[in-house]
């Protein structure tokens, strides 16, 4: 039911604000409910605004992808990832609770397609401080 309703605002917003990337959320925001980038795993707090950061710049990439990498940040921070700040290189993924079996395998299938993506939206997040 919730998808068949953010599919009736998406398609909303589409047609009163193309273009405008905010619309949706501040539609949500006024409906009460969180916007699609909201952080899945708020029980998380050490990265938790990091994360809504993250997850707002690749939803403004491609939110709308199931297989883009809006869809593989936020299936990795379900699994419970982490943001990690690193000596001198910025920030990365980390695997948080996730066992390095899956964790591998999650980064072969899932972020290795959008290292590059994931890359520029990792330093734009340098950037803001996450």
């Amino acid at each position: 039911m919730r998808h068949l309703r953010m599919r009736h605002l998406l398609q909303t917003v589409r047609r009163r604000a193309p273009g405008d990337p905010w619309a949706l959320g501040r539609l949500l925001a006024a409906h009460g409910d969180p916007p699609p980038w909201a952080d899945p795993r708020p029980d998380l707090v050490g990265d938790h605004a990091g994360w809504r950061r993250l997850l707002e710049a690749a939803y403004l990439l491609d939110g709308d992808q199931p297989y883009g990498v809006f869809g593989a940040l936020q299936g990795c921070r379900r699994c419970g990832a982490r943001l990690e700040e690193t000596a001198g290189a910025g920030w990365r993924l980390a695997p948080g609770a996730i066992a390095p079996g899956a964790w591998q395998a999650l980064r072969r299938r899932w972020l290795r397609p959008h290292a590059a993506v994931l890359a520029q939206l990792l330093a734009e997040l340098e950037e803001g401080e996450a």
